[in-house]
């Protein structure tokens, strides 16, 4: 093998590496935002968080426009970043939001930077 070839895998692999890396920091976004978002549920509507399914409809919860206005703005504001309320109906459940959120990169590196919780 050539230094060309050989530096052209090194190069190939640390890519791979740094995407499993993304894919790693997304994942644990998205763990983030689901257990903030089954809290908040579970506070707004008196079920425990464990009985919140993360892949039903806000709705399904009783979430109309004006409680989803609202939480995307408590969300915002714990995310440290200004999030569209439209967001909330455009990805109608905790886990499409939590996905949808996870992969902006501002998100990811605000609740990086974060103490563990």
């Amino acid at each position: 093998m050539n230094d060309h070839t050989s530096t052209a895998s090194t190069v190939k692999d640390a890519r791979i590496e740094n995407t499993s890396l993304l894919g790693d920091d997304q994942e644990s976004t998205k763990c983030q935002i689901v257990a903030w978002l089954k809290d908040y549920l579970a506070d707004l509507t008196g079920l425990g968080s464990t009985e919140i399914d993360v892949d039903c409809t806000f709705d399904r919860y009783g979430i109309d426009s004006y409680q989803g206005a609202v939480i995307m703005c408590e969300l915002s504001e714990w995310l440290g970043r200004e999030i569209d309320a439209a967001d909330i109906f455009e990805h109608p459940s905790i886990a499409d939001l939590a996905s949808f959120l996870s992969a902006i990169a501002e998100i990811r590196l605000v609740l990086q930077a974060r103490e563990p919780w």
